[in-house]
């Protein structure tokens, strides 16, 4: 899509203009609010019980002080739903941050039932619970809880936003730097955040390059409380980097050289690349 392919352009200009400065891409964004960010372990929902409560651990163990769990199995039985989270929250323990996304697989009443059995797990956020589209659903859902709600990692442009924002009245929105216009659209969808009072945490599942830029928009803004950090085995995602991203103690460095202060791995993008006739 168009829109992908600009933001790839914008990502890449933003690194250009930081090498040729000198600077890190966050510092010519407006300034720095932060030199690390508080990763969460981003992993698909298992299947049973018993895989949940031994992923949890392995993550806990590792420093995550948050963990999210999405997909799978989740979206087809409320009440399977809310065992698998439950079994995450009583793993996990008080002290670290679960997050579910549901993949846009619920209808209203569904994600409201559901909502409120993740209100009493302290639950920190519910993930695209309906489809994207669902405005009015989104609104009566944000409504109807004090959980919060999340979605908007297939949104493009600042306008889709402000919808969100408006008219779903979400509490947070999450820009993914691949598919919103890149970082120049994200600090712009973030203001927009900012002026609303919610939150925006950057969608950044894929690759490492995508981390990257999504650690440069979060160094930038005041409020983002979280960085996504897959956890899940793929080549793209680790690979990608010369030097891989690392969490320690549940935070990652936010990058202090010029541009978005990666190197790309040339022996992986050859094996994976595909030719484009744009």
């Amino acid at each position: 899509p168009v829109m992908h392919v600009m933001s790839g352009i914008d990502m890449a200009l933003w690194d250009i203009m930081g090498k040729s400065t000198g600077k890190p891409v966050h510092k010519l964004l407006g300034g720095s609010y932060s030199d690390k960010a508080r990763a969460y372990a981003s992993a698909l929902m298992p299947e049973t019980v018993s895989e949940v409560k031994r992923m949890t651990e392995t993550y806990v163990s590792q420093g995550f002080t948050a963990i999210k769990y999405g997909w799978g199995p989740l979206g087809y039985d409320v009440h399977k739903d809310i065992e698998l989270v439950r079994t995450a929250c009583k793993t996990a323990g008080d002290h670290i941050s679960i997050m579910i996304d549901i993949g846009k697989r619920y209808r209203l009443k569904e994600a409201m039932y559901v909502a409120k059995a993740l209100e009493q797990l302290n639950v920190y956020w519910l993930e695209e619970p309906l489809p994207a589209e669902d405005y009015h659903g989104y609104k009566i859902l944000t409504e109807s809880t004090v959980l919060r709600i999340a979605t908007g990692e297939e949104e493009s442009g600042r306008a889709a936003f402000a919808r969100l924002v408006n008219e779903a009245h979400v509490d947070v929105i999450q820009p993914d730097m691949s598919r919103c216009g890149g970082l120049t659209e994200a600090k712009k969808i973030a203001s927009i955040a900012l002026d609303n009072n919610i939150l925006c945490v950057p969608h950044a599942f894929k690759t490492g390059a995508l981390v990257a830029a999504s650690l440069h928009l979060i160094a930038s803004i005041p409020h983002a409380p979280f960085l996504e950090f897959s956890v899940t085995e793929s080549p793209i995602r680790k690979g990608i980097l010369k030097e891989p991203f690392v969490q320690k103690d549940g935070y990652v460095d936010i990058p202090q050289a010029p541009g978005l202060g990666i190197e790309l791995n040339p022996d992986i993008i050859k094996k994976y690349g595909v030719k484009s006739n744009l």
